[in-house]
C-alpha cells in the first residue's frame, strides 16, 4: 500500500520519456575545484565488495566524482580485493579529481557471520552483509551513504547527502519493482511481522545517521553486534542484509522514505 506521493513518483519513473528527459536535462559536470579534507564538508560514502566486483566499484565511484565538486571520503569494505585492483580503483578516481580520500577496510566475512549460509548465486554473496558491520569498523563516522556497486550516479551526490532524515536514523527508497517479484513476496519470504502498511525498502542506496543510531544502541560496536545476531536468525538468505535492515527499522520506528529518483531501475 503506497501513499499518493509515492504512487505519483512511480508513475513518472515508469514513463520512459520522463526518465530519459530527466537524464538529458541533468546539469553538466562543473570544473573541479581542488579541495582537501580540511577545507570543506566531507561526504562519506562506503561500499562492500569482493575482488570480483572491483571493476564495478570503480565505475560507481567514478560516476560520483564526475558529478560533484564535494570532497568524498570513500570507505571500501574489502573482502579479498587484491593490491593491484586497489591501485587501479585509486587510479581511476584520481583520473577524475583529487577531491577524495579512500580507505580500504579489510573484512573477514566468514568470521563475522560464522554459521550464516546463503544459496550459491552468481550475483549475491555473504560479503554483502559486511555493510552491517561498517559502524564497528569506522566508529567515528556520524553520517554516511551506502551504495551497491551496480549504481551509476547521474547527478550530484550532495543532493542525497543533504536530505533531511527528519529524526530517523535510516533513509531508503521503498522497493516497488523486482522483476517478477512483488513487495508482498519479499514480506512473505522475510518471515518477519511486517504489517500491510509497511513499505519494504531496497537496501542498495541508503543514507544513514550513525550518530542518531548510536543513541538507540549505545555504541557503534553494539549496532554491529545487534545486526550480526539478527542476521543469524534471518531465514531467507538471498537478500539477507535487506531483510535484516527492514526487520530492524520496522521494530525501531521505521525509516525516512527517500524519493524514488535516488534508486531507479529502468
Amino acid at each position: 500500500m503506497y501513499d499518493d506521493k509515492i504512487k505519483e513518483e512511480i508513475i513518472k519513473i515508469k514513463d520512459l520519456n520522463y526518465f530519459f528527459n530527466v537524464i538529458n536535462n541533468l546539469p553538466k559536470p562543473q570544473k573541479k575545484v581542488n579541495k582537501t579534507e580540511q577545507n570543506g564538508e566531507k561526504i562519506t560514502v562506503f561500499f562492500t565488495v569482493n575482488d570480483n566486483y572491483s571493476c564495478y566499484l570503480a565505475v560507481t565511484g567514478a560516476s560520483i566524482l564526475y558529478n560533484t565538486n564535494s570532497f568524498i571520503q570513500f570507505y571500501i569494505l574489502s573482502d579479498g580485493i587484491t593490491e593491484q585492483n586497489k591501485k587501479l580503483i585509486t587510479e581511476t578516481f584520481s583520473g577524475i579529481t583529487d577531491n577524495f580520500s579512500i580507505k580500504f577496510l579489510e573484512c573477514n566475512t566468514k568470521e563475522y557471520f560464522k554459521g550464516v549460509t546463503m544459496p550459491r548465486l552468481s550475483h549475491i554473496s555473504l560479503n554483502t552483509c559486511n555493510r552491517l558491520v561498517f559502524p564497528m569498523l569506522a566508529p567515528d563516522v556520524d553520517r554516511a551513504i551506502y551504495l551497491d556497486v551496480d549504481v551509476i550516479l547521474l547527478d550530484d551526490i550532495k543532493k542525497l547527502w543533504d536530505e533531511d532524515l527528519e529524526g530517523n536514523f535510516y533513509g531508503a527508497v521503498p522497493n516497488y519493482v523486482s522483476k517478477n517479484k512483488s513487495v508482498d513476496y519479499f514480506k512473505t519470504q522475510a518471515n518477519i511481522p511486517l504489517n500491510a502498511d509497511y513499505n519494504y525498502f531496497n537496501n542498495g542506496v541508503t543514507l544513514i545517521d550513525y550518530k542518531k543510531w548510536r543513541e538507540i544502541e549505545g555504541s557503534s560496536q553494539n549496532i554491529a553486534e545487534t545486526l550480526i545476531e539478527l542476521t543469524k536468525k534471518t531465514p531467507y538468505k538471498t537478500t539477507i542484509d535487506e531483510l535484516v535492515m527492514n526487520n530492524y527499522v520496522y521494530n525501531h520506528n521505521g525509516y525516512k522514505h527517500l524519493p524514488h529518483k535516488y534508486n531507479v531501475n529502468p
